[in-house]
């Protein structure tokens, strides 16, 4: 009797043990995919911040072509007579 009563008890053990140990693996599946979606936010605000520079820094260039276009244009314009 007393080992049915083992069993019987062991049995009755087992589900709420297996409840137990998925919720463990779901609150480590959890922290898994929180430090995750938080490695992606840091890489896409990285991202972010070497865009924005590069954007900067084209639109710099462009601003230094210009320029430089406009005095290619200046200089290779033809001259008025007597003006050198």
């Amino acid at each position: 009797m007393k080992k049915r009563y083992l069993s019987l008890s062991c049995l009755l053990l087992l589900p709420a043990q297996a409840p137990a140990d998925e919720q463990a693996e779901l609150a480590i599946q959890r922290d898994q995919l929180r430090h995750e979606i938080e490695h992606i936010r840091q890489t896409t605000r990285d991202a972010r911040t070497r865009l924005d520079a590069l954007q900067e820094l084209i639109e710099a260039q462009r601003e230094q072509n210009r320029l430089l276009d406009q005095q290619l244009q200046t200089e290779s314009a033809p001259h008025p007579p007597g003006s050198k």
